[in-house]
């Protein structure tokens, strides 16, 4: 089908005239990158106007669907009642899919002009970035339906998402998502710990630091020759509970030296730990290798970092901070109340997900700033550190009124014409039970009095 984007052009200047006292919008509008507008004619998230003003209408939609409102009829009506737009749910369904590439780039300009915030007792030498990577599943309704897989790094020191990647469930957590500069530390879990990849990012000259995955991460002792024993290791360091060994690990003809750390767990860690081993396994309908049951009792962490800057208990303790990206996720899903897509549609969901995304970014920005403006010493009425969640749970409740606006009663009853369509019942497989009852009450009322 052919389109008009000379009507879209002239709706836009309209639509930029008519938002101006529309602060609250604006102020997000301008944390935005200066070509947002035109992003979305190149993307062709914005070709007509069909109903909508500009581009960054549609943006406040879809900032709305997933933010604010529970589902795209509540976005038509909410759109209608205040004037934003005459577009019904179907219309915003289909926009959003359209929109999804416009959003993702979006994301990205955001990612590279976003600063990271100023740490202090950094040392001299170290110019690089601590990066923790992980991703997280968002699964659909359904539960035969698809999940969408969210792939993060985040600047550990500079407080805020560095790289973001978004796939289907069939693409594995792995290093080759991510680009590091010479001189960054990459820290992740048992997934990120494959022999090519870590060798890859070695060349790059970034350092990694990952939890030993045994069966994907065969080792050699420091000769290079000899399978190292990793339980008959384990077994002498019972006495003491820690200990350091120097291994390589060989990728066709080349071979890598790396250490080797390993520290036992607490009883209560490491029961946590067996549980869920036991767990995965019998949900795989598999038994668990004696090595497994073994290492469930230990952190075991391989690296790359240097013995002479970093020391086995620094290496651990900066292994351990990997679990400030698992508090990201969790105050991601939690307060922006995404914990499920509502869509099974793949272009939808990559559009919800990238728009979450760019919100987020944004909170972010507006953290680090609240953050630099309070107080940097305790005070008599606040001796701890500052809460990061605090902070985002009231910024996410602030953007949400940003995004709606005012939403009266008053103005929905206003334009209850323009709501019908809206507020009409579609036809599904089964029956609108609500006016079928009535209805036959009502036929048996009157005969009954007959």
């Amino acid at each position: 089908m052919s389109s008009r984007p000379h009507h879209t052009q002239k709706c836009l200047t309209e639509q930029s005239l008519g938002q101006m006292d529309d602060a609250q919008w604006q102020e997000i509008i301008a944390l935005l990158p200066p070509d947002v507008n035109e992003q979305a004619f190149i993307h062709h998230a914005f070709t007509r106007a069909n109903g909508l003003r500009c581009p960054t209408d549609l943006l406040r939609g879809i900032f709305a669907y997933v933010f604010c409102l529970g589902s795209f009829r509540e976005v038509g009506t909410w759109s209608v009642s205040t004037g934003l737009s005459t577009n019904g749910a179907r219309s915003w369904a289909k926009r959003t899919r359209q929109s999804s590439s416009w959003l993702l780039a979006i994301v990205q300009t955001l990612l590279v002009s976003t600063q990271p915030e100023e740490v202090l007792d950094l040392p001299k030498d170290f110019t690089g970035r601590i990066r923790l990577v992980d991703a997280t599943h968002l699964r659909t309704w359904k539960r035969s339906g698809e999940s969408r897989r969210l792939h993060c790094s985040y600047d550990l020191l500079g407080k805020r998402l560095d790289q973001v990647l978004l796939t289907d469930h069939h693409v594995g957590e792995g290093l080759k998502h991510f680009h590091g500069h010479r001189g960054d530390i990459f820290v992740g879990d048992s997934a990120y710990c494959r022999r090519q990849a870590i060798l890859d990012q070695l060349d790059e000259g970034v350092d990694v630091v990952t939890r030993l995955h045994w069966s994907t991460m065969p080792l050699l002792e420091a000769d290079g020759q000899t399978p190292f024993d990793l339980s008959g290791w384990l077994s002498q360091l019972e006495p003491t509970g820690k200990g350091e060994a120097s291994v390589v690990f060989q990728v066709r003809k080349r071979q890598q030296p790396m250490r080797l750390l390993a520290v036992h767990l607490s009883p209560e860690a490491a029961k946590r730990a067996h549980s869920k081993r036991k767990a995965k396994a019998r949900k795989n309908g598999s038994t668990n290798q004696a090595l497994t049951i073994q290492i469930a009792d230990w952190l075991v962490v391989l690296t790359s970092l240097p013995a002479d800057h970093w020391s086995a208990e620094q290496v651990l303790m900066l292994y351990r901070t990997r679990w400030q990206i698992e508090l990201l996720f969790k105050r991601i899903k939690q307060l922006v109340r995404l914990h499920r897509l509502r869509s099974e549609h793949f272009q939808s969901n990559q559009a919800v997900l990238a728009a979450m995304m760019v919100g987020w970014i944004l909170l972010e920005q507006q953290v680090s700033q609240v953050r630099r403006a309070l107080p940097s010493k305790p005070t008599k009425h606040a001796a701890g550190p500052v809460s990061t969640w605090a902070i985002c749970a009231l910024l996410a409740q602030s953007l949400r009124t940003m995004i709606v606006g005012t939403w009266t009663w008053s103005q929905i009853r206003a334009s209850l014409s323009q709501l019908h369509p809206v507020l009409m019942y579609h036809p599904q497989n089964r029956v609108h039970q609500e006016s079928e009852t009535v209805t036959q009450l009502a036929q048996t009322l009157y005969l009954s009095s007959l």
